[in-house]
Formats: structure tokens, sequence, C-alpha cells
């Protein structure tokens, strides 16, 4: 990807169930030290339940920037993320 300037973004599943109480976390996923090595950046989309409409983005690495966490909604009816400023059927 580096040599041919392309982005990828590889999906990955977490190896074991969370504690309900914290978010996922990088360590959490398959593949974490080959992710934590070869990523420039790992993204994390969390929801406290399938009914929720409220959603996290958790931005666990970061190389040429910050981490943090990032509150969406989620529109269930539609199966779309939306921002704040998002009226949620653009």
């Amino acid at each position: 990807a580096d040599d041919l300037d392309v982005i990828m973004i590889p999906l990955a599943q977490l190896r074991r169930q969370p504690d309900p109480k914290t978010f996922p976390t990088l360590e959490g996923l398959k593949g974490a030290s080959r992710l934590e090595e070869d990523a420039d950046m790992v993204m994390l989309l969390h929801r406290e339940s399938r009914s929720s409409e409220d959603a996290v983005i958790i931005v666990d690495k970061n190389r040429d920037g910050a981490t943090g966490i990032c509150q969406i909604g989620y529109k269930t009816n539609i199966t779309k993320f939306i921002s704040e400023v998002d009226n949620g059927y653009n």
C-alpha cells in the first residue's frame, strides 16, 4: 500500500468479549501485534447495544495525530453512522 500510495482499510474482530463497562481496545483485536506494528491508524466503532442510536469512534492509534473518543450517532433503520450536524439521511 505504501509503494502504491493506496489506503487500505482492513477489518478485524475482537478475540474476546470486552468488559461491558469499558470500550474495546487495540489489544483486544485478533492480530493486534501486527496491527500495532503496521497500521498508521486504528479506529474502533462501538455501540453499547444493538438497539442503541448512540455510538463512539475510538481512535486507539494514530501515528500522525491525536487519539481519543468521538461521540457519533447511529441510525438503526438505515444502518448509517452520523455526526451531530448530519441529519442522517444524506
